[in-house]
């Protein structure tokens, strides 16, 4: 080859290359390229007496070895008509002798990089194969096949491999060929498998070359953003390349709301023709949330084709519900039509399970060990179907039919109905929570000692230690020590639950380490729940000294300390504290508690004859004067656990026993909305959680629901909707009469920024919880953090007063500034007639700063009327009489309205000095309670009813923050603004 020729080859280079090699041979001679010496094994070509061929060159020290190759191998392929097959295998290398080895020169590299002399030997070996895999999918046969390949490899072979290993075998004539899904482009026959760069999740398809059908537009729905989009579409396609399309045109297609999409199909023809139509598709209703992949269409395919749930799919199906259209087939084989309806929506919806089954060699305690799983969850996908996955992806003991789908509230779900179509119906604001998986309860016969009463059938899981039936039964039958009882078999059902066995039946203690099922107790069985003789129980109770610092406590249920409780030696357990003994532990005034202990109050809050649900909120609003949250919490704990008083009949008892229990969960239910114990103490929250999840769910069901999703509204785990709606629409917004580009504020009517502030003030305002008004808590550096929404309220009031002042006196013309005084008293009659309280009084002071009421002359250009309406204003904010006017004003307003903080603040301040916490014989004094309690009432009771109003964007952002100036700096621009007059 001359220079000239070898040159030529580089018009492939990349980026810079050209330019290179000119000028390469704008200034080099002919001398400086390399002359290579090039030898061909014996084995490919025999030469004269046993010699392979051998050919020399001349290239340039620039040339890449992937075009030094292409060029040698076609001068041995012309020269010594070698097949291409034989020299398609053979690579250059060159002979280190310091080594004694050869070296291979990689074809992304230059010549002169591996430091060969001017004149060098260079050899043709053969490689040895290096295999990859790559996914074929065949959309006729619905399945995927893995292929084998190595660097060697046309695509002509892997076709020809496919279409002999598929089952059945495929026709090669028909024309079948190989399509690149990402690349979106048909493969060559005779290009090399190497040349495409394949990556780890690339797929291909084996397409058979069907006729170019008529394009058409289908419209497509995307729920998620309320829009739709028309889609031009050839038949060919796939409906995984329609899918890519579709993401193309949504805004943020990166956005995770776009990973689990699919399209859905809803038919315009009878479900019985489409029936017909459809070929059944491989039916995958799960997928582990790990395994799915939003970076291609193909993304669902990543796993196996079919799933082990799979192995007998539904029959398909067309009704009004549609299908699901697999993104692997093309949209040929739907048959569509404009009339049907496409909807490019979410296919899977994350859903967390919590599995509460104990393995049969758990070793005791409440404690499942099986943690919590996290699944995408198809939207057609059956509750037996997602109960079969859970049992197979944690390797659960027994058979899936033994396992049930429940909710919190342990009602389960049916497992032949799709589970997201169960949850959407049954949940008017979307289910939000986690479902539970354990066994299905079965029955089981259960008594108290010898009592014939007490026989009854229980619903339980036999799988759980016995521990956990031994404690239900001691709260249903009303025991104190827990450690003092066990469970005894008592053979074989009965038809008649009121007869006990004699002594003649067989009696065995159980293992309340082990279940029921490990101890071979069956259904309909009897167990009894019987002293243990004085023998010590090896396992933790609720009388164990480490659950409490007191061995006095012993009714506790603290699920396996889970619950950790700290109180003083001087507490008494609740069922110790006796009856009513005043003054000793009660106190009354003409029939009304004005002091008692925290075991009194906590007792009258969930007492069984009487409930006062005033005395209720007043405890629970008011009880950090003087107790802990951890110590209510271990109170109501106690209670719950009714012990049952002698001499009761067992009947008496449960009624007595629920009335008390349903009681203590709903005074927590009402603690938990009332107060702000729980936003930040996550302990709180678990131990309230642990107690709902072990105890309630246990004994009553159905109150599990409303408590737990308070907590978990907390937690952020579920936000709560708000309901409150107007039966008449809000009054039309006020626009400026000329609106300009930019508008300011004072560009709207005074009306209309009143109204805008209003919205802001009272979305503050609502957001105050009862306990922030407690203890002074604004105004103590240690309380504070109780007493945020009250803050933040305060400061936005503050700042609103300084920005009044600080727009007075941004204007330098007395006209102006007049304007401006005269905008804000219109304002603040406006907010007088709305009941805003708060904003007016914030208002009024900041045109009652000293830096405003010193401008004489801007005051005097107000009209007459104006002045008037800002005297009668001003009284509103004098404190003369503690304010009366103003009490009297908010007195007689109507809700809604936004009462001002000050005078609640002045009135807590004036109650908390004044009483004290303790009466001198020790008793809670709960007057005070019941007098702190009226004050919060009346102002919480403001916050029901918010205003109604229309929220304008670009004023409502501009009052959110404002700029204004310190009070120092406002006295000093005021002078620059009027002077002072000397004195004649």
């Amino acid at each position: 080859f001359g220079a000239g020729e070898v040159l030529s080859l580089s018009s492939s280079f990349p980026k810079g290359g050209r330019h290179q090699l000119r000028n390469f041979h704008r200034h080099s001679m002919l001398s400086d390229l390399f002359v290579v010496t090039v030898s061909l094994p014996a084995e490919i070509c025999q030469g004269q007496k046993g010699r392979g061929a051998v050919l020399k060159f001349r290239f340039s020290p620039y040339t890449h070895i992937e075009f030094l190759r292409v060029a040698i191998l076609k001068q041995f392929r012309e020269r010594c008509d070698i097949p291409v097959q034989q020299l398609s295998k053979l690579h250059l290398c060159h002979y280190l002798e310091e080594e004694e080895g050869w070296e291979w020169l990689e074809e992304d590299q230059m010549l002169h990089l591996y430091q060969l002399p001017s004149e060098c030997k260079l050899e043709l070996k053969a490689l040895e194969p290096v295999y990859r895999d790559i996914r074929v999918v065949i959309p006729q046969l619905e399945c995927s096949l893995s292929v084998e390949y190595d660097q060697f490899s046309t695509v002509g072979d892997v076709l020809r491999q496919v279409l002999n290993t598929s089952d059945p075998p495929l026709d090669p004539s028909l024309g079948y060929s190989l399509y690149h899904v990402r690349l979106r482009t048909n493969l060559d026959v005779c290009d090399s498998m190497v040349h495409y760069q394949f990556l780890p999740n690339d797929v291909l398809e084996c397409r058979l070359s069907i006729k170019k059908q008529q394009s058409m537009i289908l419209s497509v729905k995307i729920p998620s953003i309320q829009s739709s989009r028309k889609v031009k579409v050839s038949l060919d396609e796939t409906v995984g390349e329609l899918m890519s399309t579709l993401l193309r045109r949504v805004p943020d297609p990166d956005d995770h709301r776009w990973a689990h999409m699919a399209l859905h199909l809803t038919p315009h023809t009878p479900a019985s023709s489409l029936s017909a139509s459809f070929s059944s598709a491989p039916h995958q209703p799960l997928l582990p949330s790990s395994s799915y992949s939003s970076s291609s269409a193909y993304s669902s395919m990543s796993g196996p084709p079919f799933s082990p749930l799979a192995t007998a799919p539904p029959p398909l199906t067309a009704g009004p519900r549609g299908v699901w259209m697999e993104d692997y087939k093309f949209l040929a084989a739907y048959k569509l039509k404009p009339s049907d309806t496409l909807e490019f929506k979410p296919k899977y919806r994350p859903m967390t399970f919590e599995v509460r089954v104990f393995p049969h060699d758990h070793s005791g305690g409440y404690e499942s060990p099986y943690a919590n799983s996290e699944l995408l969850v198809a939207q057609d996908a059956l509750i037996s179907e997602v109960v079969d996955l859970l049992c197979n992806s944690c390797s659960l003991e027994y058979d899936p039919r033994f396992y049930g789908l429940f909710l919190h509230d342990d009602t389960q779900l049916p497992g032949d109905v799709a589970m997201w179509d169960y949850l959407d119906s049954h949940m008017t604001t979307g289910y939000q929570d986690s479902l539970v998986v354990h066994m299905i309860y079965k029955p089981l016969q259960v008594s108290f000692q010898n009592e014939p009463d007490s026989a009854v059938v229980l619903l339980t899981d036999f799988s759980q230690p016995c521990q956990v039936l031994r404690d239900q039964l001691c709260r249903k039958y009303g025991v104190r020590r827990y450690d003092n009882y066990t469970l005894q078999y008592a053979g074989g059902g009965r038809t008649d639950r009121t007869k006990w066995p004699t002594n003649s039946d067989i009696r065995i203690k159980l293992n309340l380490q082990l279940s029921l099922h490990n101890q071979g107790v069956l259904e309909q069985e009897n167990v009894a729940l019987v002293p243990t003789d004085g023998e010590e129980s090896p396992h933790l109770s609720p009388s164990s000294p480490s659950l409490c610092s007191s061995t006095s406590i012993e009714s506790v249920h603290s699920n396996d300390s889970r619950v950790s409780m700290m109180l003083g030696e001087e507490n008494v357990n609740i069922w110790d504290e006796g009856p009513d003994n005043p003054p000793k532990n009660i106190r009354f005034l003409h029939s009304r508690v004005v002091g008692a202990t925290f075991n009194k109050l906590v007792e009258k809050i969930t007492s069984s004859t009487e409930h006062d649900m005033e005395f209720v909120k007043t405890f629970l609003l008011t009880y950090q004067s003087f107790a802990t949250p951890e110590r209510l919490l271990h109170k109501l704990i106690e209670r719950y656990n009714v012990v049952r008083p002698e001499g009761v009949s067992l009947r008496e008892f449960t009624q007595m026993r629920q009335t008390i229990q349903v009681r203590v969960i709903n005074a927590m239910k009402h603690w938990v909305e009332l107060s702000v114990d729980f936003k930040d103490d996550v302990l709180l929250q678990n131990n309230v959680l642990n107690f709902i999840d072990t105890v309630v769910i246990l004994d009553h069901p159905r109150f599990c629901k409303p408590l737990r999703n308070n907590i978990l509204a907390i937690k952020g785990v579920i936000q709560k909707k708000n309901l409150k709606t107007f039966r008449d629409p809000p009054p039309p917004v006020k626009f400026p009469a000329t609106p300009t580009h930019l508008l300011g504020v004072f560009d709207f009517d005074p009306e209309e920024i009143a109204r805008q502030l209003t919205i802001i003030d009272f979305a503050l305002f609502a957001k105050i919880k009862p306990c922030e008004l407690l203890n002074q808590a604004w105004q103590k550096k240690k309380y504070k953090h109780r007493a945020q929404n009250i803050l933040r309220l305060a400061d936005r009031l503050n700042n609103l007063t300084l920005w009044v002042a600080t727009t007075i006196l941004s204007q330098r013309d007395v006209q102006e500034r007049a304007k401006r005084i005269t905008d804000f008293v219109l304002i603040s009659e406006h907010l007088h007639h709305m009941h805003n309280f708060c904003t007016l009084l914030s208002v009024l002071n900041g045109l009652e700063n000293p830096a405003i009421t010193r401008l004489h002359k801007s005051f005097s250009k107000l009209d007459k009327h104006i002045s008037k309406k800002l005297e009668d204003l001003q009284k509103l904010a004098r404190p003369g009489d503690h304010f009366k006017i103003l009490r009297e004003d908010v007195k007689r307003a109507s809700n809604p309205c936004i009462p001002y903080l000050g005078l609640y603040m002045s009135d807590l301040t004036f109650l908390d000095n004044g009483n004290p916490n303790f009466h001198e014989d020790g008793l809670i004094n709960f007057s005070k309670c019941r007098l702190i309690y009226q004050q919060i009432r009346d102002l919480i009771l403001r916050q029901d009813k918010p205003y109604n109003f229309e929220e304008v964007p670009a004023l409502h952002e501009s009052l959110m923050k404002f700029n204004f100036l310190d009070a120092d700096v406002l006295y000093d621009v005021s002078l620059q603004r009027e002077p002072r007059e000397r004195k004649q």
